[in-house]
């Protein structure tokens, strides 16, 4: 990396147990980027890039109990336009979401608590979020592991998830050996989510336009 700093290793994060899953989220038109790592104990880190060096003193064990270490049922996206963010993540039988503010309001960059808590009924194996690059939405979609594999969306506007959102895909190709078949992606307006139906040789999806219209109110 050749921005301010050399390209000399350095230790950045020395869990007491082995990694699992890295993920990078770069905030688009910044230098700002979070670091995302969960490890072989079911213990989930988040640590944000500044621009010019990872700042420890924003950074957060997210859950010290995730529901397994072996799926990669967890994400974060930035609110393109506050600068803050959302991780989610699954404990349990539920999706939990908590939310990130730079500027650390009474010291504290992350919700203590859960922001929002979706429950499932069962594990999540997969979760998926998408930024709007000209706001504050995001796009959220996640699989269980039931034995029908059930999807659900959700978007968040910058304040709170919106109402109405479709019910669950309850029939769906369940993910392979650390991979995912979901996803969410937005153009213009306009967010595009992404699932297979079992057995289907094909991707179904649904659009979701603000302020708060979707083009289906049942995924099945």
């Amino acid at each position: 990396w050749n921005g301010t700093l050399s390209d000399q290793q350095r230790v950045l994060y020395a869990p007491e147990r082995s990694v699992r899953w890295v993920s990078l989220i770069p905030r688009l038109r910044t230098d700002q980027i979070m670091l995302i790592v969960h490890d072989n104990q079911n213990r989930l880190y988040a640590i944000p890039w500044n621009g010019t060096d990872f700042v420890s003193e924003s950074s957060v064990n997210i859950s010290t109990d995730t529901t397994s270490n072996t799926e990669q049922h967890f994400s974060f996206s930035w609110e393109e336009q506050s600068g803050e963010g959302l991780v989610i993540y699954n404990e349990g039988n539920n999706v939990l979401i908590k939310r990130y503010d730079p500027a650390c309001p009474s010291g504290n960059c992350w919700d203590t608590n859960p922001n929002l808590t979706v429950p499932m009924g069962d594990n999540v194996d997969a979760v998926r979020s998408c930024s709007d690059p000209s706001s504050d939405h995001i796009g959220m979609i996640w699989q269980d592991d039931s034995g029908s594999a059930d999807v659900q969306v959700m978007v968040w506007n910058g304040s709170h998830n919106l109402s109405g959102r479709p019910t669950e895909a309850t029939d769906t190709e369940p993910n392979g050996a650390h991979n995912l078949n979901i996803d969410c992606a937005w153009i213009g307006e306009s967010a595009l989510f992404g699932w297979v139906n079992d057995n289907a040789i094909s991707v179904s999806y649904l659009n979701f336009s603000k302020p708060n219209t979707w083009s289906a109110s049942n995924m099945d």
